[in-house]
């Protein structure tokens, strides 16, 4: 076996291990049988604020430690991403309006189809932070196979650490769609599907390292601002209008698993 397949594998591995993570955060929703409002907008607040914490913590700090290992400015690159981040979300959201709402629905159409189109930005951002995650994984591995890289160690806490901030991340998706009306089964697995790119996409960041590793602080800073944007325009509103005190205990119940995951993996 040479020293490039060897990694590789270690980083097909690595990968497959965030996934399982996943996959055992989605399959939360198997465990709930009814649904109620109120926990509707605790899951929601909830996922607002695993998302927030992810942004800063799993994204942003490491983008600016990116920067710094590259020579980068990382105050002006870590913002170029963000901002193109927050646009393509934007892009997104009206593209969405367009296709879903019209001058003649009814207030319960217009609540139902507001809820679909918040769900599906949800998905996209999560799926979108998943990417950068992996291709971490995968651009760690590539350097550490090509002796840039002095720790596997390192490296091995990395997809550790992803994998187990990928549990909340899981159920923060597959939560809120059953609340939403969606079978069991179906919110399992769109919650599965968010993180099936983070082992293909840390597969190729393997293959093209060279040419990947100069724009990782972007593409974090990018699905930073995706997450940011979903948390404060789509997820958090409606809970914030119904039921205050059930949407600040799921934010910072959110906030604080994701913090300590990340600070302490």
């Amino acid at each position: 076996m040479t020293l490039q397949t060897k990694y590789f594998l270690y980083t097909l591995i690595c990968t497959l291990f965030t996934f399982l993570c996943t996959i055992i955060g989605s399959s939360f929703v198997l465990l709930f049988k009814k649904n109620k409002p109120n926990f509707m907008f605790l899951m929601m607040s909830f996922a607002s604020g695993v998302m927030i914490a992810a942004s800063f913590f799993s994204l942003l700090i490491p983008a600016i430690e990116y920067c710094k290992n590259l020579n980068q400015h990382s105050g002006f690159v870590v913002s170029i991403g963000f901002v193109m981040g927050f646009l393509f979300m934007i892009f997104i959201s009206r593209i969405l309006d367009k296709k879903y709402f019209s001058n003649n629905d009814s207030l319960e159409n217009v609540w139902n189809t507001q809820k679909k189109k918040s769900l599906k930005m949800l998905f996209l951002s999560i799926t979108l932070h998943n990417i950068p995650e992996g291709m971490c994984i995968g651009v760690a591995f590539a350097l550490y196979a090509q002796g840039i890289n002095a720790s596997i160690a390192g490296t091995v806490a990395l997809a550790i650490g992803i994998g187990f901030q990928n549990i909340p991340e899981g159920a923060s998706i597959s939560l809120p769609l059953k609340s939403a009306g969606l079978s069991k089964k179906h919110s399992f697995l769109w919650g599965v599907l968010s993180g099936v790119v983070e082992p293909i996409f840390a597969l190729l960041a393997y293959m093209f390292a060279a040419y990947v590793h100069a724009l990782m602080p972007v593409l974090l800073s990018f699905a930073a601002a995706t997450m940011i944007y979903v948390s404060l325009f789509e997820l958090m509103p409606e809970p914030t209008q119904s039921n205050k005190k059930i949407t600040i205990i799921g934010l910072i119940l959110g906030f604080v698993i994701m913090m300590f995951l990340d600070l302490s993996l």
